[in-house]
């Protein structure tokens, strides 16, 4: 597979951090939480993310068996999706709150937007061209 850079990003990328019962200073804790937890292994939360989708998608269409000969990605790009995966509960851990002590209803997750999200995630799908319209009629 193709190496993924550490500094990809889409333009504008921000984190969105749901959290029930937070107030607005949790929120903005968690967030800064898990920027610096990003910052401090210099990768952005993009491609963290990214890792994290290719190795789940690997998992789908390979099976969770890999061998030296069939990895989706390096050591350290597996290192930037645990880190993607574990956002939440460092988000939870820098305001006081234990992923165990919640109800799964409760757990903070974190997730990325983007000002065209909607365009991007509708060209992967065949949705919008490479301008953005519209290829196929709303049912």
């Amino acid at each position: 597979m193709k190496p993924i850079d550490r500094h990809y990003h889409q333009l504008d990328t921000i984190l969105v951090l749901t959290a029930p019962d937070a107030t607005q200073e949790e929120i903005i804790r968690g967030i800064a939480a898990v920027w610096d937890m990003f910052n401090a292994i210099d990768v952005h939360p993009f491609a963290a993310a990214q890792a994290a989708y290719e190795q789940e998608n690997f998992a789908e269409t390979h099976g969770l068996e890999e061998d030296e000969n069939n990895r989706p990605l390096t050591e350290e790009e597996l290192q930037w999706a645990d880190h993607w995966r574990s956002a939440g509960d460092v988000a939870m851990k820098a305001c006081g709150r234990k992923y165990n002590d919640l109800a799964p209803e409760e757990n903070w997750t974190v997730e990325l937007d983007w000002s065209y999200r909607p365009q991007f995630l509708g060209h992967l799908c065949g949705l919008y061209d490479d301008c953005g319209n519209e290829t196929l009629e709303k049912q």
